[in-house]
C-alpha cells in the first residue's frame, strides 16, 4: 500500500505541474508472497523475475517484513547483512526460544505469549535410512491439531548441526532481541557455549553422561545459573563421586543421584528437589523430614521427592524414615493438595501415603505445619489475629514477619484517660483496629475482641488488661507492630515525658505530633523536642509549666503547627520559617510584630508557604489597636457578588505572593500558541478539555471607536460544543512586548512550554531562541528574514520539532542552501534558496516547496532516490510547485523519466488526503483529463 501511495504523489507532482502522463501500457508490480520463498544457490539471471525488495524505501520494506511468519523472518534475515540490520529495527514482541535436542537430530523451539496456540521449531534433518529420497532444503511444513498450530522449517543436517544450531540460536537472539529460556544438552561443548553465551537461563536440561568429570560437574554449577528447574541425567564419573555443597538452583531433578548426600540436601535452599536413584539411608531421610518439619532448615522446601531402592523390609524402612515425627493421618479426602508443579507443564502426582498411629491432642501443632501451608494460614488472619499470633514464640513472630504486608498507618494516643493504639490499613478500605488497655472489675476476661460496624467503615478493638504498668507495654506492643508489618508510627498523642524520650530514641521522624498541656515542664526539654524530633505533618504542644523565661528564635521545622500558651514565640521564628499554617494561643506578639508578620506575607518576600495565620492575644493586652495592626496594608474587602475576576492568569498577576501562591498549584500542562492577526494574541488550550479554548489578546483604540472599553475585559463564545473565552488587554503600541512577558508569566505559572510561535518581526526571533529555542510549530511569516546571516541563525538554533512554515526570504536571489534542513516536516514559500542536495541529504517527512527553482532534472533525481529508498528514506509526503514557459508534456516526461510507475483510474481505493501537520490536511489535486 505504502507503494501505491508512492506513484500516488508522483502523480500529484505531475497534476501541479499540469500536465497529462502519457499512458503506457505496463505491468503492475507486485510483492512476492513469502510464504514460498526459498533460499537458492543460484538464481535465474533473467533480470524480471527477481523483485528488488531490499531496493525498496524503508519505510515500505519494514512494513513488509513486520507481516512476515516468525519463520520467514529468520530466513529473510539471513539474506545479507543488511536484510538482519533491517529486521532487528523492528520492534519484535520477545520469543520464547529452547535449544532442543531429540534422539535424533537437534532443533529449535520458539513461542510467543502473543501467540498461545502456535509453535514455530527449526529442525536440522539428515537423510534416514527408509525415505525414497533427499527432500531438498530448506522446506516448509505445518500441522493443525484442535487450536494448537506447530509451524516447521527444515534445514539440512550435515553433521554439523550442534554447531550450526549454536549460530541460529545466536542470531534469533540477536534479531528478535530476546533470551534462551530453556536448553538441552546434548554434548559437553554446549556447556561451554551456554556459559560464554549467556549463562543465565529458565531452564537446563543435561543428557546422561554429557559430565564425565568432576570438574565439569563444579564447572556446571558455579557459571550456569538456572533460575527454574535443573535437570542432570546420569554422569560418568563413578560411583566413587560424592558432592557435600549444595545444589545453586530453586528447582533440581537428579538422575542417578548417587553422588548427592545429605548435607548437600540440607544445607541447599531449593525449593523443589527430585533425587532418582538415590543412595541416602532411611536415616538420612528421616533427618531431613526433622529438619524440613521443625523449620530450622530447608526453610524454602515445597516438595520433595526421594527414589531409593533396596532389598529390605519396606515396613521398618518406612518406620525408621517417619521416626519420631509428628504425622497427621489422611483419609485421601481431605482436601490436600495431591499434585505439585514442578515446572512448566510438568506436575507430580503424591500417591505415596503413609500412617501411624498417635494419640489425639486437644490441640492443632500450628507451627508444625510446613512453612508453605503455614505462611498460607497467617496471610488469611485479621490484623489483630496477626498480632496476637505473632506474640507466641520467636518462631511465630519470625515466620509472620516473611509475609509482606500492607503497611499500616499507625497512632498511638497515650495522653488520654485510656490508653490505645490505632491501627489503619494505608489504602484506605474502611477498616480500623484498636488495641485498648482497660481495667474493668467487671471484665472477667483478658484479652477479648469486639467490632462494631457503622457503614461504610469498622471497627475491631482488642482488649488487653492493664496490669498497672500499661505505657511501657504499649511501647512495646508498638515497636512489635512495627516490627512485623515493617511500618512506622504516623502520629502520636504524648501524655507523660518519658515517652518524648522513648519517642526519640525509635523514631525521631514522624508525621504528626501532639503533645498535652502541662507535659513539658523545663525549657531543656522542649529544646530536645525541638531540635531532636523532625515532625514533617503537624506540631501541636500545649501549655508548658516552667518558671523558665524563655524564648526561640529558630523557626519550628514542622508544616503545621498549633502551640498553646505561645509566649515562648518570637518573630524571627515565624517570618524565618517555611511553615505552611501556623496557629497561635496566648501570644505574647506586638501589633508592631503582627503587622510586620502581615507585610511580609502580603509582599511573598518571606513566608512564601504560609496558607493560614491565626494568632490568638493574650487577653490582658486591651490596648492593641487593631490601626496598627493594619497600618500600610494594601486591604480590599470581600463584598458578596462583585465579581472579580477568577482567572488565574489575572489573580497572579497581582502581586508577586499572588504569583508564587498560583505556582503551588500543580496544573494541567497548557498547550501555548503566540500568533498574530491584526494584533498578536496568545491561544491556550488543553488537551484534557479539548472542547475549550482561552485567548488573550491585545486591542488597540480604533477611530471608530466613541471611547475607550474599560479593560480588561471578558468575552465568551459557543459554538455547537466548543467554547472560546477570550480576554482583551489594552495595547499601547508595545503589544508584542507585553505579549511575551504574559507568554513569560503564563509559562512559569502553569510550568508549560509554547507549543507553537508565528513570528511576525526580527526581535521575536532571538526572543524564542533566548527563551525557548525548542518548540512544536513555527511560522516566520513574508519578509521577517532579511539575511542569510538570520536564515542560518534560524536554521542552526531554533529547534522545530513538528512543523516549520517559512514565507518568504528577503535575501539576494543567489542565496542557495545545499545544507539539509534539519526539521521533521517543512512548507517553504518562495523557495527559490532551496537546492538538490539539501533535499537528497536531508531526514525530512513531509517536503513542501512552493515557487521552487528546482529544473525537471532535478526532481526526476529525488524520485529515483525516493523509490529506490537509498536516500529520503523518512520521506512520507512530498509536493514541489514549479513554473516554467516550457511545453509541459515535455517537463512531465522529463520529470517521470525511467521511473517505475503504476496508472491510476481515480478510484483505487488510494488515499485523497496527506496530514500536514496538527488539523492541516492537504488534499490531492484530480489528475488532470
Amino acid at each position: 500500500m505504502i507503494f501505491h501511495e508512492i506513484v500516488l504523489l508522483l502523480w500529484q507532482l505531475t497534476s501541479i505541474i499540469q500536465t497529462r502522463l502519457e499512458k503506457k501500457s505496463k505491468p503492475r508490480i507486485r510483492f512476492p508472497s513469502f510464504k514460498h520463498l526459498k533460499i537458492r544457490d543460484n538464481w535465474p539471471e533473467e533480470p524480471n523475475v527477481q523483485f528488488p525488495i531490499l531496493k525498496l524505501p524503508r519505510v515500505v520494506l519494514l512494513e513488509c517484513i513486520e507481516n512476515l511468519d516468525v519463520l520467514e523472518i529468520i530466513i529473510f534475515s539471513q539474506l545479507s547483512k543488511r536484510a538482519k540490520s533491517m529486521s532487528k529495527l523492528i520492534h519484535w514482541n520477545l520469543l520464547d526460544i529452547t535449544f532442543g535436542h531429540d534422539d535424533k537430530d537437534p532443533y529449535i523451539l520458539l513461542t510467543l505469549s502473543s501467540h498461545p496456540g502456535h509453535t514455530w521449531i527449526i529442525r536440522y534433518k539428515g537423510f534416514y535410512e527408509g525415505e525414497e529420497e533427499s527432500p531438498e532444503y530448506p522446506y516448509f511444513k505445518s500441522y493443525l491439531t484442535g487450536p494448537q498450530a506447530k509451524h516447521y522449517l527444515f534445514l539440512k543436517n550435515d553433521g554439523n548441526a550442534i554447531e550450526d544450531m549454536k549460530q541460529m540460536v545466536e542470531h534469533i537472539c540477536e534479531v528478535f532481541r530476546s533470551s534462551i529460556c530453556g536448553i538441552y544438552i546434548a554434548e559437553e561443548s554446549q556447556i561451554d557455549w551456554i556459559v560464554k553465551f549467556q549463562p543465565e537461563v529458565r531452564h537446563v536440561y543435561i543428557k546422561n553422561n554429557v559430565v564425565t568429570s568432576v570438574e565439569t560437574l563444579d564447572h556446571v554449577f558455579k557459571s550456569i545459573k538456572v533460575t527454574e528447574h535443573f535437570v542432570l541425567g546420569s554422569i560418568g564419573t563413578g560411583n566413587e563421586t560424592s558432592s557435600t555443597e549444595p545444589i545453586p538452583y530453586r528447582s533440581v531433578s537428579i538422575l542417578s543421584s548417587c553422588w548427592v548426600t545429605l548435607p548437600a540436601v540440607l544445607n541447599g535452599n531449593n525449593s523443589i528437589i527430585r533425587l532418582i536413584d538415590s543412595k541416602l539411608t532411611t536415616k538420612d531421610i528421616n533427618t531431613i523430614l526433622k529438619e524440613w518439619q521443625m523449620g530450622t532448615k530447608l526453610r524454602n522446601l515445597e516438595y520433595l521427592e526421594i527414589e531409593i531402592f533396596t532389598t529390605q523390609d519396606l515396613e521398618s524402612l518406612s518406620n525408621e524414615a517417619v521416626k519420631d515425627l509428628n504425622l497427621t493421618e489422611s483419609d485421601g479426602n481431605d482436601g490436600r493438595p495431591r499434585k505439585v508443579i514442578l515446572f512448566g507443564k510438568l506436575t507430580a502426582i503424591i500417591q505415596t501415603k503413609m500412617t501411624t498411629q498417635s494419640k489425639p491432642k486437644n490441640r492443632f501443632p500450628l507451627l508444625n505445619l510446613p512453612r508453605v501451608v503455614l505462611l498460607e494460614c497467617i496471610e488469611n488472619l485479621d490484623v489483630l489475629e496477626v498480632i496476637i499470633f505473632s506474640l507466641l514464640s520467636k518462631r511465630a513472630k519470625s515466620i509472620t514477619k516473611l509475609i509482606n504486608w500492607t503497611p499500616l498507618n499507625i497512632h498511638l494516643l497515650f495522653g488520654g484517660d485510656t490508653i490505645q493504639i490505632h491501627l489503619k490499613v494505608s489504602n484506605g478500605t474502611g477498616q480500623n483496629w484498636d488495641i485498648a488497655y482497660a481495667n474493668d472489675e467487671k471484665q472477667l476476661e483478658y484479652l477479648h475482641f469486639q467490632s462494631l460496624l457503622s457503614v461504610p467503615t469498622e471497627h475491631h478493638y482488642l482488649f488487653l488488661k492493664d496490669n498497672g504498668n500499661v505505657i511501657e507495654n504499649s511501647k512495646q506492643m508498638a515497636e512489635h507492630i512495627c516490627e512485623v508489618f515493617r511500618s512506622t508510627i504516623g502520629g502520636i498523642s504524648i501524655g507523660e515525658e518519658s515517652q518524648i524520650e522513648w519517642l526519640i530514641k525509635f523514631q525521631p521522624t514522624i508525621r504528626h505530633v501532639s503533645i498535652c498541656d502541662d507535659v513539658i515542664i523545663s525549657a531543656k526539654t522542649l529544646d530536645r523536642v525541638l531540635n531532636s524530633l523532625k515532625v514533617t505533618e503537624y506540631l501541636g504542644v500545649g501549655s508548658i509549666v516552667t518558671n523558665e523565661k524563655y524564648q526561640i528564635t529558630k523557626p519550628i521545622q514542622s508544616r503545621s503547627v498549633a502551640i498553646g500558651n505561645s509566649c515562648w514565640i518570637t518573630l524571627p521564628s515565624i517570618l524565618n520559617g517555611t511553615n505552611s499554617i501556623i496557629r497561635l494561643y496566648d501570644s505574647n506578639l506586638t501589633a508592631k510584630d503582627i503587622n510586620t508578620i502581615l507585610k511580609e506575607w502580603h509582599m511573598g518576600i518571606k513566608l512564601r508557604n504560609l496558607e493560614y495565620l491565626e494568632i490568638e492575644i493574650f487577653p490582658t493586652q486591651d490596648h492593641i489597636s487593631y490601626s496598627e495592626i493594619l497600618e500600610g496594608l494594601d486591604l480590599t474587602y470581600d463584598v458578596e457578588e462583585e465579581g472579580r475576576p477568577t482567572t488565574v492568569t489575572l489573580f497572579s498577576l497581582l502581586s508577586k505572593r499572588t504569583k508564587s501562591i498560583a505556582k503551588l498549584i500543580h496544573w494541567s500542562g497548557l498547550d501555548i500558541s503566540f500568533n498574530h492577526d491584526k494584533n498578536p494574541y496568545i491561544w491556550l488550550g488543553r488537551s484534557s478539555d479539548l472542547g475549550r479554548s482561552w485567548i488573550i489578546g491585545y486591542d488597540a483604540l480604533n477611530e471608530e471607536e466613541e471611547e475607550s472599553p474599560e479593560y480588561p475585559y471578558f468575552e465568551s463564545d459557543l459554538t455547537g460544543p466548543k467554547v472560546t473565552h477570550k480576554l482583551f488587554l489594552r495595547s499601547n503600541g508595545t503589544a508584542i512586548e507585553d505579549t511575551k512577558r504574559m507568554i513569560e508569566h503564563i509559562c512559569e505559572v502553569f510550568r508549560s512550554s509554547i507549543s507553537a510561535i508565528n513570528i511576525v518581526e526580527q526581535s521575536l526571533i532571538d526572543w524564542i531562541i533566548q527563551f525557548q529555542p525548542e518548540v512544536r510549530c513555527a511560522c516566520i511569516n513574508d519578509n521577517v528574514i532579511t539575511s542569510v546571516e538570520t536564515l542560518n541563525r534560524v536554521l542552526k538554533s531554533f529547534k522545530v520539532t513538528e512543523h516549520l512554515v517559512l514565507g518568504s526570504v528577503e535575501t539576494d536571489k543567489k542565496t542557495k542552501i545545499t545544507e539539509p534542513i534539519p526539521y521533521r516536516s517543512i512548507s517553504i514559500w518562495n523557495s527559490y534558496w532551496v537546492t538538490l542536495p539539501a533535499i537528497l541529504n536531508g531526514t525530512n517527512s513531509i517536503i513542501r516547496l512552493l515557487d521552487s527553482k528546482l529544473t525537471p532534472k532535478d526532481i526526476n533525481t529525488i524520485l529515483k532516490e525516493w523509490q529506490m529508498g537509498t536516500k529520503l528514506r523518512n520521506l512520507e509526503y512530498l509536493e514541489i510547485e514549479i513554473f516554467t514557459t516550457q511545453d509541459l508534456e515535455i517537463v512531465s516526461n522529463e520529470a517521470v523519466i525511467n521511473l517505475n510507475l503504476t496508472e491510476s483510474d481515480g478510484n483505487d481505493g488510494r488515499p485523497k488526503t496527506g496530514r500536514i501537520y496538527d488539523e492541516y490536511i492537504s488534499t490531492l489535486p484530480s489528475p488532470v483529463s
